[in-house]
């Protein structure tokens, strides 16, 4: 039964023209509750689960999540997107706090298994942005079985990505802001960086970047490119028809590669599943 957990998903889900169901799935590391949204397409030719980063889910409106699921729905492709545990209606994990894809990993493989359950003999997809990225990059790396994954503006430094968020959100130099990042990687025990685990990882991925992002900067997804020959980047600048425009520097840049230039994205991710199916 097609249903919604606020009034405003419900509103947001009839205006861009698409319906979910509620799903709810278990990770194996901890007794919490993941909730998830099916978007099922007819005729599906894959299905994807999409991943939302920090401090966001999967309403994820600087992103333009609605507007993303109802292109990848138009496209027959299946969503399922989950609200990582500590976010949106998801439950709160033993600690409570942000592990930058470390535990968060567990929740985006209960929601792969129960994809790959709903999706037989149809490719299935990993979609992430920021610590969205970064989580379906430690899955795959811990044996998470994708087709391919569609990373847009992923984390792959955990303390770079923290300095860049800090300063973005409170609106001070970078410089300031690095002890901060500091201590969260080393005295909270952080994974190891994205870039870094997943520099072997065999499976077909796009990177798109947008080369003014402050918080996952251009530089580690440049690095990454080039340590992973799998690694299909493509650089998204500032261009005068963006179809929103953001704030230089400030959080609302960090993310937006897609709701700044929607078509161009969504072109860059029909070349990948047209490359797919080759």
């Amino acid at each position: 039964m097609s249903s919604s957990i606020a009034n405003s998903s419900a509103a947001c889900c009839k205006r861009f023209g698409v319906t979910f169901d509620d799903v709810e799935l278990h990770p194996s590391d901890q007794p919490i509750l993941i909730r998830a949204w099916w978007i099922p397409a007819h005729e599906p030719v894959a299905s994807v689960l999409c991943v939302h980063g920090a401090n966001g889910n999967r309403e994820e409106v600087d992103f333009g999540a609605f507007e993303y699921y109802r292109a990848l729905h138009d496209r027959r492709i299946n969503v399922l997107t989950i609200d990582l545990r500590n976010h949106g209606a998801s439950g709160k994990s033993a600690n409570g706090r942000l592990t930058f894809g470390g535990e968060e990993q567990y929740d985006a493989r209960a929601g792969l298994d129960w994809l790959r359950r709903k999706s037989p003999g149809i490719p299935i997809l990993g979609s992430g942005d920021s610590m969205g990225g970064a989580t379906l990059l430690h899955l795959a790396v811990a044996g998470g079985q994708f087709d391919g994954l569609v990373l847009i503006d992923p984390e792959l430094d955990n303390e770079d990505s923290i300095t860049g968020a800090v300063a973005a959100m409170l609106g001070i130099p970078r410089w300031v802001a690095i002890p901060t990042a500091w201590g969260a990687v080393h005295l909270l025990q952080m994974p190891s960086d994205p870039v870094v685990v997943a520099r072997n990882l065999r499976v077909p991925i796009l990177l798109v970047q947008d080369e003014t992002d402050p918080v996952t900067r251009v530089e580690f997804a440049l690095t990454f490119s080039q340590r992973n020959r799998n690694v299909q980047l493509r650089v998204v600048g500032l261009r005068a028809d963006d179809a929103v425009r953001v704030d230089s520097g400030g959080w609302g840049t960090h993310a937006s590669a897609f709701r700044r230039q929607p078509a161009r994205v969504l072109e860059l991710v029909d070349q990948f599943l047209a490359g797919l199916a080759r």
